[in-house]
C-alpha cells in the first residue's frame, strides 16, 4: 500500500504535492519516521510562514543589519505586543529611529517586562494621516479597532498619537516611521545596544 502511495505521488509531482501529504499523513496511516524519510528524499518542506519569507527576501537582498535596541512601551501596548495582536509600531521619524532597520531586533520594555521583536520591513510617511490611511489600524492600535471603524477609527488613532507627551510637535516635524514586526522567542532575543524612551 505504502509502495502504491509513493509511486502515485511521484507521478503526479510531489514536490508540489508533498507539504498537502505531510498534514494529512494521520490519515493515509504513515508512521512519521517513514514521512520524515519521503519528505526528505522528495525535497518537501512546509510552507514557510510570511515572516519567514519576508525576512529571507530582505536577507538576500542585503537589507539585514541585525542590530538590537530598547524601546519603553506603555503596558497595554506591550501586552498587545506579546500576544501578537500589534503587529505595527510606529513612531516618530527622529533620527534615532531612521537608523532602525529590516532585521534588526527591538526588546520591547514595560514594568521590568520585556518582549523582543524582529524588524521586517520599516515604512516611512510624511504625515500621521498618511501613515493611519495605509497602514492596518487593527495590527497597529487592536484596542480602539474594537470601538470603532471607517473615518472614526482613523480620527480615534490620530487623537492617541497627537496626545503622547510632544508627539504632535515631533511628527508634523520629522513625520512617522512604521516597523512590522515579527514577535520573537526569549532564545531568539540579542543584546540590545540602543535605548530608548519614547512611547
Amino acid at each position: 500500500m505504502l509502495k502504491k502511495i509513493f509511486l502515485l505521488l511521484h507521478l503526479f509531482s510531489v514536490r508540489n504535492v508533498g507539504y498537502k501529504f505531510s498534514r494529512y499523513s494521520g490519515i493515509l496511516g504513515l508512521k512519521h519516521e517513514k514521512l520524515r524519510i519521503f519528505t526528505s528524499f522528495y525535497g518537501c518542506q512546509a510552507k514557510p510562514t510570511t515572516a519567514n519569507r519576508l525576512y529571507q527576501s530582505n536577507m538576500q537582498e542585503g537589507r539585514i543589519t541585525n542590530k538590537s535596541h530598547t524601546c519603553n512601551l506603555q503596558q497595554k501596548y506591550f501586552e498587545q505586543i506579546s500576544r501578537g495582536e500589534k503587529i505595527f509600531e510606529a513612531r516618530a521619524a527622529t533620527n534615532r529611529y531612521k537608523t532602525f532597520a529590516v532585521g534588526d531586533i527591538i526588546r520591547f520594555e514595560s514594568s521590568n517586562n520585556y518582549v523582543s521583536a524582529r524588524i521586517l520591513k520599516v515604512t516611512f510617511f510624511k504625515t500621521l494621516d498618511e501613515m493611519l490611511n495605509t497602514v492596518n489600524i487593527s495590527k497597529l492600535l487592536p484596542d480602539i479597532s474594537k470601538e470603532y471603524s471607517g473615518v472614526e477609527l482613523i480620527n480615534q488613532a490620530s487623537i492617541v498619537y497627537n496626545n503622547l507627551p510632544g508627539y504632535e510637535e515631533k511628527l508634523l516635524k520629522f513625520g512617522v516611521v512604521v516597523f512590522e514586526l515579527d514577535l520573537l522567542a526569549n532564545n531568539e532575543i540579542a543584546n540590545p545596544t540602543i535605548n530608548n524612551n519614547d512611547k
